[in-house]
């Protein structure tokens, strides 16, 4: 097995401890806070998180993605790189600025009195996220960098809880060091990025030199150097105008996904009550911890596909992608069936018997871990390379319209197993909608995959 430093297998691994820790920490400590905190605390905490989500969307403006592909492009250029970075960051500055006016204006003139306190006190998430630099270092593919930050990070949030979460009215101080342990790593990485990009130019002269020593530097023709010189004036020229009309895209995908992820558990907020919130996340626990096992591939994939298309090289982009896409077709069925099987055994041990009903949810939710994982290879590791972001958004906006109209109708019903299967429907509209939109290169890379 080849585990050098900078392989897929290696940075598949750092990122599924990266990944695995987000959800796994918490979901290690969930039996202890959910028997102090109770069904009805559990879904307070997670109502109040679920709203202060859409504001960090605002912030971030579908960067994350963004600024992993965009990095990818430039990486073996450490000015232009360091460019990008700063435009970027610039952005998110600006936005996060504004999502807070937005978020105080809704927290004093429009969320309940009772959710106000928490609401202030989880609010530092936004600039956590502003912050945070992770798709600088997913761009360059240096996952072990953040995997080691957030583990060390989430690790120290995690024993706070264990030993500062002592009753049911505790509530505020769980929401904040839940946020902590979930975003608060992103200081740590942004005081971190100038040291990188430095060892960034470093690496880039140190390549130049070997090069030149061997007599391998192979000039470029006229027509490539034109080239090259003619899309970085363009690219100074246009400053941070070049990335808002893109941004503005991935941020719409951002919004479309969080609607059909995040809007069950505001729906059930406002349409149910507190327990019933409460019994829909300890399901949704479960499934994010297991869907966070299925797309960790996907992560490290996008900045070596993207750097591999700005090459040229697509023959090689299409190999890497017929291969995910089988690698989660199998890890997702098995994970969905072990989860059915072993459902309600999971939640009696993972919340306790107060959330004893979540069983039949986690059911319904388990289908989803397939459909995630295949369309988070194909939309975001297959579709955005390829610069068709835009189908991308289309497919989520279905989901998205489809989970909305659906939560009306079931939840009222069926409460907490309503909005489960509108999110399972939501999720076969998005991976067929994808499916269409990029039915030419999955027939090429499946019909490779068999003439090799």
């Amino acid at each position: 097995m080849n585990l050098k430093r900078g392989s897929l297998r290696y940075n598949f691994i750092m990122n599924t401890l990266l990944q695995g820790s987000a959800w796994l920490i918490p979901f290690a400590i969930r039996p202890y806070v959910s028997r102090i905190l109770l069904p009805d605390g559990m879904g307070h905490v997670g109502f109040a998180i679920s709203q202060l989500y859409y504001f960090i969307l605002i912030a971030t403006l579908g960067i994350p993605t963004y600024g992993i592909r965009e990095c990818a492009r430039v990486r073996e250029d450490p000015e232009t790189l360091r460019r990008t970075v700063r435009e970027i960051l610039c952005i998110n500055l600006v936005m996060g600025a504004v999502a807070y006016a937005l978020y105080f204006g809704y927290v004093f003139g429009v969320a309940g009195a009772e959710y106000r306190t928490l609401l202030l006190v989880i609010s530092p998430a936004i600039l956590l996220n502003v912050i945070n630099v992770d798709w600088f270092y997913k761009g360059l593919e240096d996952f072990r960098t953040i995997a080691f930050r957030n583990v060390v990070v989430r690790l120290c949030a995690a024993i706070a809880i264990l030993l500062m979460v002592k009753g049911a009215n505790q509530r505020p101080l769980y929401g904040f060091l839940s946020i902590l342990s979930s975003y608060g790593a992103g200081l740590w990485n942004l005081l971190g990025a100038t040291r990188t990009l430095k060892r960034v130019q470093e690496e880039a002269a140190a390549r130049e030199a070997a090069a030149a020593e061997k007599g391998s530097v192979q000039k470029a023709s006229a027509s490539q150097e034109k080239r090259a010189a003619a899309r970085k004036r363009k690219a100074q020229e246009a400053g941070v105008k070049r990335h808002l009309r893109p941004i503005l895209v991935f941020l719409g995908m951002s919004i479309a996904t969080a609607i059909y992820t995040q809007l069950d558990v505001v729906m059930l907020g406002f349409l149910q009550n507190d327990i019933v919130v409460g019994i829909y996340d300890a399901a949704a626990a479960v499934k994010v911890l297991l869907v966070a096992a299925v797309t960790a591939l996907g992560a490290v994939l996008l900045p070596r596909v993207s750097a591999l298309l700005s090459k040229g090289q697509r023959s090689e982009f299409l190999r890497l992608s017929r291969k995910a896409i089988l690698y989660v077709a199998a890890f997702g069925l098995v994970l969905m069936a072990g989860t059915i099987l072993c459902r309600n055994g999971i939640i009696l041990v993972m919340s306790g018997r107060d959330f004893a009903a979540a069983g039949e949810v986690l059911l319904l939710l388990a289908m989803t871990i397939p459909l995630i994982g295949y369309t988070n290879i194909v939309g975001m590791q297959m579709l955005v390379p390829l610069g068709r972001e835009k189908a991308v958004l289309a497919s989520e906006i279905a989901g998205a319209v489809t989970d909305f109209v659906l939560n009306l109708i079931l939840i009222p019903g069926y409460g907490a197993a309503g909005a489960a299967l509108a999110t399972v429907l939501a999720e076969c509209v998005v991976a067929l909608w994808q499916t269409f939109c990029c039915r030419g290169e999955l027939k090429e890379a499946f019909a490779a995959g068999k003439s090799a």
